[in-house]
């Protein structure tokens, strides 16, 4: 799935996969390259992905601003392993409003800060109430958060977090893991390494 434009009319959109109320994706060595706003997008929606590579999501045309590999909103739940999520902007995976994200035997790398802001580009974010697992995933050479736990409940097993850029506008941030706002991460074998401002 590669080179997906917006609607012509107002350039809006342009996803690569998206599912919406209720809706569930079941794939299996999946490309998804060079889409706009979000390679892949589940809102009240589920997804089983396995062996799914996501790359070089770029800004809705219209608005200049998102451009996830995977978004999940409004309680959206999925299980994936095999991914490689890279070079997207704003955030490598993102978990948000209730939803909940089990990644395995993955690698997230190299997601670039917003367009319009410059901020962001995080590898993974758990955020406002969000639950789920992270085991034996590499995230590496993002910028601002290697992965951020916002008001969410998270588990950390076998989990490298490494090389973590600051932000090219404030030369600040760059930070592994960030842990926010009455959120709970348990945590087992993980490698923090070569981050910039924290660990």
């Amino acid at each position: 799935i590669e080179r997906i434009l917006p609607r012509q009319e107002n350039g809006r959109w342009g996803r690569g996969i998206e599912v919406l109320r209720g809706g569930h994706l079941v794939g299996s060595d999946l490309e998804i390259v060079d889409t706009l706003t979000d390679g892949i997008a589940l809102h009240e929606s589920s997804a089983v992905l396995t062996d799914v590579l996501v790359s070089g999501t770029r800004e809705e045309e219209a608005s200049g601003t998102t451009g996830r590999g995977i978004g999940l909103l409004d309680g959206s739940s999925l299980i994936a392993s095999g991914l490689t999520i890279r070079d997207n902007l704003m955030n490598g995976v993102q978990a948000a409003r209730w939803s909940h994200l089990e990644i395995r035997d993955s690698l997230i790398e190299g997601n670039l800060p917003d367009v319009l802001s410059g901020e962001f580009a995080s590898g993974v974010e758990f955020i406002e109430g969000s639950t789920g697992t992270l085991e034996n995933v590499v995230v590496r050479d993002n910028h601002q958060v290697g992965v951020m736990v916002l008001r969410s409940e998270v588990e950390l097993r076998d989990v490298t977090i490494e090389g973590t850029q600051p932000l090219p506008t404030t030369g600040g941030h760059g930070r592994g893991l960030d842990i926010i706002e009455e959120s709970t991460v348990t945590a087992e074998g993980i490698t923090l390494s070569a981050n910039h401002e924290l660990g």
